[in-house]
């Protein structure tokens, strides 16, 4: 499998469109099924935009510095690095396939010169570093310029080692594997604002992990029946507080959201507060338990408000009010009419994403656009990756439209009435 690098781009560089991430002239053609992106996430300056592939690849590119002859460049991002994060693997115990395709990733606060990040797979969790070098050692007294052991009978003067400038290399080094906790596949990782811990989600279960501790975790969450035929929903996702490190909620496919406080005990399978709108009754249907199915949930970065994606609406919700959301977008409201032809194709059961803004001032219901899928007469789908808006992939009538979403919103973002403006102009495209 060949990497991607700067000769691969060439001068096609991911762009900012009012702090979308547009990455669809990235790749080469045709696309091949392991370069579909898969997941993207800012870092915590906006610095640095990180990609996960199916391949099981993490390419990381850097925001172009603006200067006074190019000011209009700032908003282009060049490939920073790109390393191979995941590889298939076989669970031979229970003769299962494990893919590489990279779930989610998330970075660390930066520390130091380097650059910590989480990326997942459906099982295991690594954690790499970033870091460059533009110097290299040299002169070592036991070893030669390439590395071999010298016979110590040869050495008759002791040298002092020197760091010579080399080229700028950037290095991504796998500093710990956190692997053999989850027998389901995880959906979500979530970093403490404690950072010391973080959290691992998978349908059943949700794992606290020690950064410096690979081969324990600690169980907080478990909804697992004792009979399997009894299980009647399963966790979709799930993320800590921005600012209390006890404090973690997450969300369920029956789509309830519950907030729950490792204070009050170490499994905490009762919750604290629980977030449910009741369902109007007139507008029931055979599809009513699989659009509510909560597939996202992100903490505003005051923590002061949940907001939590369906199938076809975005919701803001207050932390003091559990009974009903305080704002409900709707967004993928055109869909309400074609529910039998996507429940067909399976498209009613894909996963969409959201994520606040740098202010928590507006939120991207259609958040970046991980795959435009559309289904034409011989129901195969035909994705683009690409994380701009949904105008993108310019899918037209008769075909059954989807839209996937993956998303990561820059922090710098600022734009007041961006979503509104999205949903103008996209939704007519779809309602001609």
């Amino acid at each position: 499998m060949n990497y991607p690098d700067e000769s691969t781009y060439g001068n096609k560089v991911p762009t900012v469109f009012n702090d979308f991430i547009h990455l669809s002239v990235c790749w080469p053609s045709p696309i091949l099924e392991a370069d579909i992106i898969s997941t993207v996430e800012f870092n915590h300056t906006g610095e640095l935009l990180a990609t996960g592939d199916k391949g099981g690849r993490v390419v990381i590119f850097q925001r172009e510095q603006e200067s006074k002859n190019q000011v209009h460049r700032r908003g282009e991002y060049n490939v920073y690095s790109t390393f191979q994060s995941h590889e298939p693997e076989f669970d031979y115990l229970k003769s299962l396939e494990i893919e590489e395709k990279i779930n989610k990733i998330r970075w660390l606060p930066q520390q130091n010169a380097a650059y910590f990040l989480l990326s997942t797979n459906d099982k295991t969790v690594k954690l790499w570093k970033v870091s460059e070098r533009d110097k290299r050692p040299e002169g070592y007294n036991l070893k030669d310029e390439e590395g071999r052991l010298r016979d110590p009978a040869t050495i008759t003067t002791l040298r002092v080692p020197v760091l010579r400038p080399m080229d700028l290399m950037v290095e991504a080094t796998p500093r710990r594997v956190f692997a053999n906790a989850h027998t389901y596949h995880i959906n979500s990782i979530s970093v403490n604002s404690d950072y010391e811990t973080y959290m691992s989600a998978d349908d059943l279960r949700i794992n606290l992990w020690n950064f410096e501790i690979t081969n324990q975790s600690f169980n907080i969450v478990d909804i697992k029946p004792a009979n399997m035929e009894e299980l009647t929903e399963v966790i979709t996702a799930a993320e800590f507080h921005p600012h209390h490190c006890n404090t973690f909620v997450y969300s369920s496919s029956k789509g309830t959201i519950r907030l729950c406080d490792m204070r009050a005990s170490a499994l905490c399978d009762r919750h604290t507060k629980f977030f449910e709108e009741p369902e109007d009754p007139s507008n029931r249907s055979f599809f009513s338990e699989i659009i509510s199915s909560i597939s996202d949930v992100k903490f505003s970065h005051s923590g002061r408000y949940i907001m939590t994606r369906d199938y076809l609406t975005v919701k803001v919700w207050d932390l003091n009010m559990e009974n009903r959301p305080i704002e409900t977008y709707q967004v993928h409201d055109y869909l309400r009419s074609k529910l039998c032809s996507l429940y067909e194709n399976d498209c009613i059961f894909d996963k969409f994403e959201c994520v606040w803004n740098g202010s928590d001032r507006r939120h991207q219901a259609f958040t970046a656009l991980l795959t435009s899928v559309a289904i034409p007469e011989n129901g195969k789908r035909i994705a683009a990756p690409t994380t701009c808006c949904p105008t993108a992939a310019n899918l037209t009538p008769p075909l059954q439209i989807l839209l996937q979403f993956e998303c990561s919103f820059s922090p710098r973002c600022h734009h007041d009435g961006l979503l509104q403006q999205l949903l103008q102009d996209v939704r007519p495209q779809h309602q001609a």
